[in-house]
C-alpha cells in the first residue's frame, strides 16, 4: 500500500519538478545569450507538455492534475503580462496549453487515449510545424493573427499522423481513420492569435478524434465527403468566394460539420455561403476583391460550429436547433446590409433615429429589413423541408434569427468604431474615431450578435 502510495506522488512530483528546473536552466541561458530564444522555447514547449502528458496518462486520478493545470495558468498568465521571461515574445501560448490541458480533464467523454492524443499533438505536431516554419520555409501566410507556412501545415499534418498510428496502433485501420484525424488540427493550427492554438488545437484534437472513433462505421462515405469538400473549397477560392485564409477556415468548418453529426448539416452553411456571396454581388464597389477572409468566416460560422459539436457530444436538440439559429442571424444580417446598401432608401440610425449613409452599422433601412425577413422566410421553408422539425420550431428559427440581426444594428449603433475622415465617416481605420471601440469592428460585432442571441435561444428553449 505504502509503495503505491509513493509511486503515485512521484508521478505529480518528478514530470512538475522536470518542468519547473527546466524552465530555470532555459531562461538563464537565454539570458546569458547561450541558447537561442527561439530553440530555448521549443525545447521548454517539448519538455513541459511531454511531462504533463506523461504524468496524466499514469496518474490514477485526474482531480489534482485539474487544480494544477488552472493554478499555471493564472500563474504563467500573469508571468506573461507583467514581462518576466526573457523569453517573452507577447504570445500567451505558454499560458494556453495549461488551460486547455486543464479542460481537457473536465470531459467526462474522453478517454485516457484521447487526452493523450490531444497533448502529444500540441507538443510534437506543435513543434515540428513552428521548426519546419522558422528553418525552412520561405513564404509564410497571415491566416489569422500570426504568419503560418504551408511547410509547417504539413509537418503538422504528418506529426499527428504518426502520434495518432503511436497511440491506436501501427495497422490498416488506423492509417485510414488517422488521415483523416490528422487533418482538422492541421488546419486548426493555422489560426492563431498570440499563442491561441495552445488552447484551441488540444482541445479540437480531442473533441475531433472522439467524435471519429465514435463514427468509425461511417468510414467509407467520410473520405467522399473530404473529397467534395476539398474540392468545393478550391472552387471558392478560384472563383474568389473566398481568399486562402477563408478557403481553409471554411474547409475546417465544412470538415466539421458534415462529420460531426450527418453531411446533411452543411445545407444551411452552403445556403448561407452562396446567397452572401450572391447579394456581396449587388454591391461591386464594397465586394472583397479577394474574398472571405478567415475572420469573417469565423465571425458567421464560429457560433454554429460550437452549437453542432455540442449537439454531437450531448445529442441535446436545442443545440441542433441552436446551430441553425446562429446561421439564420449571420444569414437575415448579410442580406439586409448588403441589399440596404444596394438599394440606397432612406437608413436610419436604429437607436438614434437620425438619418445616415446607407452601409454604416448600426442602420436600418425599409429594403434592407424586408429582404432579411425574406431571407429568414426562404431559410425556414428549406428547413422545414430537409430536417424534421415542426413548422413552429422552423417559424421560431426563422424569427430569432431576425431578431438577431436587430441585435447586430443595435451592437453596430452602440460600440462599434466608427471613424471620419476627410471623405466622411467610414468603418476602416482610417481617420478619427468619432464613436465606439477600435477593437469593436463589424466582424466583432458579427460574433457578439450571433453570440448573445443564441445563447438568450438555448435559454428560452431549455427552460
Amino acid at each position: 500500500m505504502w509503495l503505491e502510495k509513493y509511486l503515485e506522488i512521484l508521478v505529480y512530483v518528478i514530470p512538475f519538478s522536470l518542468i519547473f528546473f527546466a524552465t530555470l536552466f532555459i531562461e538563464y541561458g537565454i539570458k546569458k545569450k547561450s541558447i537561442a530564444p527561439f530553440t530555448g522555447r521549443k525545447v521548454l514547449h517539448i519538455i513541459s507538455l511531454l511531462c504533463c502528458a506523461v504524468s496524466v496518462y499514469f496518474a490514477p486520478d485526474a482531480q489534482w492534475h485539474i487544480l494544477i493545470f488552472f493554478g499555471a495558468f493564472l500563474l504563467l498568465f500573469l508571468c506573461i503580462r507583467f514581462q518576466l521571461f526573457f523569453s517573452d515574445t507577447g504570445s500567451y501560448g505558454i499560458a494556453f496549453f495549461a488551460l486547455s490541458f486543464g479542460l481537457l480533464l473536465l470531459f467526462p467523454f474522453l478517454n485516457r487515449d484521447q487526452i493523450l492524443f490531444a497533448m502529444l499533438t500540441l507538443c510534437f505536431a506543435d513543434a515540428a510545424a513552428g521548426i519546419a516554419g522558422y528553418f525552412f520555409a520561405k513564404q509564410k501566410i497571415l491566416f489569422l493573427g500570426e504568419p503560418k507556412s504551408w511547410l509547417g501545415f504539413m509537418a503538422f499534418y504528418g506529426s499527428t499522423l504518426l502520434i495518432y498510428l503511436f497511440i491506436f496502433g501501427w495497422n490498416l485501420a488506423s492509417l485510414e481513420l488517422g488521415l483523416l484525424v490528422a487533418l482538422v488540427p492541421a488546419i486548426s493550427e493555422l489560426f492563431s492569435i498570440k499563442g491561441s492554438d495552445n488552447l484551441t488545437t488540444p482541445l479540437l484534437t480531442g473533441i475531433w478524434v472522439y467524435l471519429l472513433q465514435k463514427n468509425a462505421a461511417a468510414m467509407p462515405e467520410w473520405w467522399l465527403i473530404t473529397f467534395i469538400l476539398i474540392l468545393l473549397a478550391l472552387a471558392g477560392r478560384a472563383k474568389k468566394i473566398l481568399d486562402t485564409s477563408g478557403t481553409m477556415a471554411a474547409l475546417g468548418i465544412g470538415l466539421i460539420t458534415c462529420i460531426a453529426v450527418q453531411w446533411n448539416h452543411i445545407i444551411p452553411l452552403a445556403f448561407f455561403l452562396i446567397t452572401g456571396s450572391l447579394v456581396s454581388r449587388l454591391n461591386k464597389d464594397t465586394l472583397e476583391k479577394k474574398g472571405r477572409n478567415a475572420v469573417q468566416v469565423f465571425a458567421n460560422g464560429l457560433v454554429a460550429i460550437c452549437c453542432l459539436l455540442c449537439f454531437a457530444i450531448t445529442h441535446k436538440p436545442v443545440f441542433e436547433m441552436a446551430f441553425f439559429v446562429a446561421i439564420a442571424i449571420s444569414l437575415c444580417d448579410t442580406v439586409s446590409s448588403e441589399t440596404g446598401k444596394y438599394f440606397k432608401g432612406k437608413t436610419i440610425d436604429c437607436l438614434s433615429f437620425k438619418e445616415m449613409k446607407p452601409g454604416l452599422s448600426g442602420g436600418i433601412s425599409i429594403a434592407g429589413t424586408l429582404y432579411s425577413f425574406l431571407a429568414a422566410i426562404v431559410y425556414l421553408s428549406l428547413l422545414y423541408f430537409i430536417y424534421p422539425l415542426s413548422l413552429a420550431q422552423c417559424i421560431t428559427i426563422g424569427l430569432t434569427g431576425f431578431m438577431g440581426m436587430l441585435a447586430d444594428s443595435i451592437l453596430g449603433s452602440s460600440v462599434q468604431a466608427l471613424y471620419k475622415n476627410e471623405n466622411g465617416y467610414t468603418e476602416e481605420q482610417d481617420g478619427i474615431l468619432v464613436k465606439g471601440h477600435k477593437w469593436c469592428t463589424n466582424d466583432m460585432v458579427n460574433l457578439l450578435s450571433n453570440i448573445g442571441t443564441t445563447a438568450v435561444f438555448i435559454l428560452g428553449f431549455s427552460f
